[in-house]
């Protein structure tokens, strides 16, 4: 039960990491357009350390939450339900 359900988790973390990637990064773009003017531009290039910080940071947040539904998962009975 608990690989089963670690398994799903995994690869919904890992699929939400690569397409959160792209997507954050033209999110940002236009962001960044959206609020310059005339006389105020920012760096518009998206810094390859600020990917990973933020890979990891969702990582570390995963494990986080896997670890608290594991605890869960482990004391459950299945004659309970």
């Amino acid at each position: 039960m608990r690989t089963l359900c670690l398994a799903g988790d995994d690869r919904d973390d890992l699929l939400g990491i690569l397409l959160g990637i792209p997507i954050g990064a033209a999110f940002a773009y236009r962001i960044i357009r959206g609020s310059e003017a005339e006389y105020m531009q920012f760096v518009r290039s998206v810094d390859v350390r600020s990917i990973l910080l933020s890979v990891l940071i969702t990582a570390l947040f995963s494990l986080l939450i896997n670890g608290i539904a594991i605890r869960k998962i482990r004391n459950l009975k299945l004659s309970d339900i």
